[in-house]
């Protein structure tokens, strides 16, 4: 068997093995590895590469002011180079990282309720459909 990454340059013949490390050309995106089985057909493999986090803005909507009923309205401003923004989710945490809520689909306004008086912070974070995440920390006063 055979290995190319382009389907122009191919590595030496080899045993056939259930496992076989290759090494990609350097960067994200779309992906291609050729195999070649002595003169047999060529197969493709497609696929893509993500190795980047999703990029992450926040800001507090009206400012840093908390309502009566103890929330707070996150301006969240994210994008991927790879995954459409629709497919982004989110989570956060209010108490240090602790615990985090269960991921949710991407939402431009993000309402976070806190407990108790004195300055937060809120841990934010944005994943892609890698799993790859952007973290960032605001802070508010309560």
């Amino acid at each position: 068997m055979r290995f190319s990454t382009d389907g122009v340059v191919w590595s030496d013949p080899e045993p056939v093995y259930s496992q076989r490390v290759i090494t990609l050309p350097q960067g994200d995106g779309q992906r291609e590895v050729f195999v070649r089985f002595d003169t047999g057909p060529v197969y493709v493999l497609e696929f893509t590469v993500d190795r980047e986090p999703p990029l992450l803005d926040l800001s507090w909507l009206g400012g840093a002011t908390v309502t009566a009923g103890g929330s707070a309205t996150l301006v969240v401003v994210a994008s991927d180079a790879i995954s459409a923004q629709s497919a982004l989710k989110y989570s956060y945490s209010v108490d240090g990282g602790a615990t985090w809520t269960a991921q949710a689909a991407y939402a431009k306004l993000v309402t976070v309720a806190f407990r108790g008086s004195g300055p937060k912070v809120v841990l934010f974070r944005v994943y892609d459909q890698a799993g790859n995440f952007a973290e960032k920390a605001i802070g508010i006063r309560n």
